[in-house]
């Protein structure tokens, strides 16, 4: 899934960092930058810096470094279409359909099949239901001495 770069553009210019990371992080203004303690790692003095300007942050402790979408993507664990979406309300734009091209809709099929079999065989491991060996169903429990 891709979205057309003037909107991802958009949407990271209407989400000021400052306001996004201080959500999470109480932040102290020092000269032009923001520093506060960072979230990826415990530390005692603060040493996770934040720039206003260049729209960045990084963290002298740790090195996590990168952008609004990245901050969101780690602080909450998804993917970037996700932080899109999130901060897109946020910032109350709307978001058109993302394009797929050929590799985006293989990609998301293969993803959505592995998913299936996982969750499969999650269940199968779980009733003990009878498997296929050599042409013959073979309960779970008497595979072992087949």
């Amino acid at each position: 899934m891709r979205y057309p770069r003037e909107v991802v553009d958009e949407v990271r210019l209407q989400n000021d960092i400052v306001e996004v990371i201080s959500q999470y992080v109480p932040l102290k203004q020092k000269g032009s930058s923001y520093f506060g303690l960072c979230p990826f790692h415990n530390e005692k003095t603060a040493s996770f810096s934040v720039n206003s300007e260049k729209q960045f942050y990084y963290c002298f402790g740790c090195g996590a470094a990168g952008n609004v979408f990245s901050f969101l993507m780690e602080m909450e664990n998804c993917d970037f279409p996700e932080a899109m979406k999130r901060l897109a309300e946020r910032a109350h734009i709307t978001l058109p359909e993302p394009e797929k091209n050929a590799q985006a809709i293989a990609a998301e099929q293969l993803k959505k099949r592995l998913f299936e079999m996982h969750t499969l065989a999650g269940r199968r491991g779980q009733r003990r239901e009878p498997i296929c060996k050599n042409g013959r169903w073979t309960p779970v429990w008497q595979e072992n001495s087949a």
